[in-house]
Formats: structure tokens, C-alpha cells, sequence
């Protein structure tokens, strides 16, 4: 799948909300709000906090909308529209910051909560683009090079099912596997899926026939064990805890089986956020770093 994008804006904002869509979508799947984004029959705030969920990132655009006049003071200023503002709100809060962009223009008035932020303004359409062009290329490209903190934690449990994963499974096994006596050159390779499938248990199955695995018992761990290979141990290991990614989504979405076209969406941006949080903690591990390889499969 792409990397998908929401793209937010007031009305009088959507013909550059377009461009930015045209920009992005031969490598993007971009979504406009006005494009049948929000189901008919339902809230749209229950709309918004189902459906954040299913995007990688989110550009929110903050045009010369309204012209606001303060009582108190009888100052007067130009202002993007409100909703703007809550949108960026909801999707920062979900996504993280560091996933959504604030495009506003140079003659708005900033909103005294966001004074002090780096915000990325704009004076015309060509100028916009180019800003979310280097935003998105560096977040995209960026997203495994650099160390977890605070600000990519997210609503979805992605950080956390992967520490658990790491600290649970990865740290211990490979510290009883580097204690252990063997003559072995020892290499490990995590399979973490590229598709969705609710039956976890599918994904071992599925390896285990495709590349003649052996289920075995290594260091009291259930690994899989390439036994082809005679002067290497290479073991294989599928994350089931991504079975708590897919049961989150579903709780989130109301749902008890099954999917839909925004479960599935979201479960799959699980898998992608597990997969670079993962890569990130490996790559910080001297041990796991030597060991370890990170893969994708698919379901071919």
C-alpha cells in the first residue's frame, strides 16, 4: 500500500488543497476532506477520531479565511477558518506533531497557542508546495534514521507493542544466545508482514511451507529454524504481538471481526509503524545490530 495523506483545508482553501494532491499522488494516496471523507449518518468529529488513524501523515492548510475582530481589544486580524485549527489539533494528538504539517499563510494571525512553534508559512500556492514537497521527503526518508522520542508516540500503541516486542523477546533471547555455546555463525531474521491477515497464526503457516521452516524450541523460545543450513543457525521469528495492533483497531472502529476499507487501512499503518520502530530500536543495539536483520514479507 501507499503511504496515505490527509489533506485538510477550509473551503475557500481547496483549490490549493488539489494542487498539493496532484503533487503527491503518483507516490502518495492523497485524501481531501471534501472528497466523500466523511460517512453520511455520522458525526463528523466521530468521523474525524475513527479515521486519523488510517493515514501515515497530514497536511492541513491555514489560508487568509476569516477576518476576526477581538472585543476586549477592537484589534482586528485575518485568521484561517476553525476548523483548520481543530483538525491539526486532532490529527497532532493521534499521529504525533512531527507527522502533521500546519500550512499557513504569511498574513494570518497565528493562534496564541501556537506562538513559539515552528510553523511553515507560505505567501502563494507555488511556495506551499514547495514547503510540504521538503516536509514529506524528509519525514518519509527520515522515518528510520532517527532515535524514538515523545514526539512519535502516537494514539495507536505501535511504540509500545514494539518495545514490548524488543524488551520482552529480542533483548532476552539474543542475551541467551550469546552466552550459549555453539560453533555457528548465528544470524536472525524477523519477518514482520507487508499485508493484512486477522488469523496471525496464517503468517508462521504460511513461511513455514514457503521456505521449509522448522518449528523448534531454542534457548526455552519457540523460533523457527532454517534446518537446510549446516554451518549457519539461521532462525526466523514473526511478532504475534502485532495481533494486539489488529484487535486495537477494531475496539477503535467498533468491530469484532472482519474489515473494512478503514480497518484494513489502519492495520496496515500498524504494520508500518511497528516495522520502523522496531528498525529503530535494532539499530541502536550493538548486539541486535550484528545479529539481527529486519524483512518484509509479502503474501506471494
Amino acid at each position: 500500500m501507499k503511504k496515505r495523506i490527509f489533506i485538510g483545508s477550509s473551503l475557500e482553501s481547496r483549490d490549493l488543497a488539489g494542487l498539493l494532491q496532484e503533487e503527491f499522488s503518483k507516490e502518495f494516496e492523497c485524501v481531501l476532506w471534501y472528497e466523500d471523507f466523511f460517512s453520511l449518518g455520522n458525526h463528523y468529529y466521530t468521523d474525524l477520531i475513527q479515521k486519523i488513524i488510517t493515514f501515515d501523515y497530514a497536511i492541513m492548510i491555514g489560508g487568509e479565511d476569516d477576518f476576526v475582530k477581538r472585543l476586549s481589544t477592537q484589534t482586528e486580524k485575518i485568521a484561517p477558518r476553525d476548523n483548520v485549527y481543530l483538525e491539526y489539533g486532532l490529527f497532532s494528538g493521534i499521529l504525533s506533531p512531527s507527522k502533521v504539517l500546519l500550512l499557513m499563510h504569511e498574513n494570518c494571525k497565528v493562534a496564541s497557542d501556537l506562538l513559539g512553534m515552528s510553523l511553515s508559512q507560505y505567501r502563494d500556492s507555488e511556495q506551499a508546495i514547495s514547503v510540504a514537497k521538503a516536509w514529506i521527503g524528509k519525514q518519509y526518508n527520515g522515518s528510520a534514521c532517527r532515535a524514538l522520542s515523545r514526539k512519535d508516540v502516537g494514539l495507536m500503541p505501535t511504540v509500545g507493542i514494539a518495545v514490548g516486542y524488543y524488551y520482552n523477546f529480542l533483548k532476552p533471547f539474543l542475551d541467551k544466545l550469546s552466552s550459549a555455546e555453539t560453533d555457528k555463525d548465528v544470524r536472525l531474521t524477523i519477518l514482520v508482514p507487508s499485508f493484512v491477515c486477522d488469523d496471525v497464526s496464517f503468517y508462521k503457516r504460511s513461511l513455514i511451507r514457503r521456505m521449509r521452516l522448522k518449528d523448534d524450541l531454542i534457548q526455552n523460545f519457540r523460533i523457527l529454524v532454517d534446518p537446510n543450513e549446516k554451518e549457519t543457525l539461521h532462525l526466523y521469528d514473526i511478532p504475534s504481538t502485532i495481533l494486539a495492533l489488529f484487535k486495537t483497531v477494531n475496539y477503535v472502529f467498533e468491530i469484532s471481526e472482519g474489515n473494512t476499507e478503514d480497518t484494513f487501512c489502519a492495520k496496515a499503518r500498524a504494520l508500518d509503524d511497528f516495522y520502523d520502530n522496531l528498525q529503530i530500536l535494532i539499530s541502536n543495539d550493538y548486539l541486535a545490530r550484528s545479529i539481527v536483520s529486519l524483512e518484509r514479507f509479502d503474501e506471494k
